[in-house]
């Protein structure tokens, strides 16, 4: 169980430059829904990142749990337990899987990858993405974090 600011810290030891990447990609929020569960003491994101590189649309979905008055309340980036989800095959394929074993993932679990080329030193070889298994967000998820940040609906 990963906070949002962990996940984010995650992602600089996979690929360093999608941090930076996610900051100057002008990507929109759409349908922005906002759900609190009171039962679980959680509060639910989702909503659909435009891509401009692209021109295409992701769904995001973000939720925090341990929020004591989900409906009167938000969530803290630094505090509250997060689990993510994208639709975006970079998450699937580099973090979905990373996700699911931190317990940070959001819904059912991908199906594991299963990688068709060798390992290096072989010929042909690719590097892999993610060889520790950090969990971690898509540039697309980081977005849609620091939208939520900046209009006020997560506690840095």
């Amino acid at each position: 169980m990963a906070t949002f600011k962990e996940l984010l810290a995650n992602v600089g030891h996979v690929l360093p430059t999608i941090r930076r990447n996610a900051d100057y990609v002008p990507d929109k929020i759409y349908d922005l829904k906002v759900m609190p569960y009171v039962g679980t003491k959680s509060i639910l994101f989702s909503g659909f990142i435009h891509s401009a590189e692209n021109n295409k649309r992701y769904s995001c979905q973000m939720a925090f749990y341990g929020i004591d008055d989900p409906e009167n309340s938000f969530p803290s980036a630094s505090e509250n337990v997060c689990r993510c989800r994208c639709s975006c095959m970079f998450f699937r394929f580099v973090f979905g899987w990373a996700n699911k074993i931190a317990g940070a993932l959001q819904g059912a679990a991908f199906p594991p990858y299963v990688r068709k080329t060798p390992l290096p030193p072989a010929k042909g070889a690719r590097p892999q993405w993610n060889p520790a298994d950090l969990p971690g967000l898509c540039k697309h998820l980081i977005v849609f974090g620091n939208e939520l940040m900046m209009s006020g609906r997560i506690k840095p």
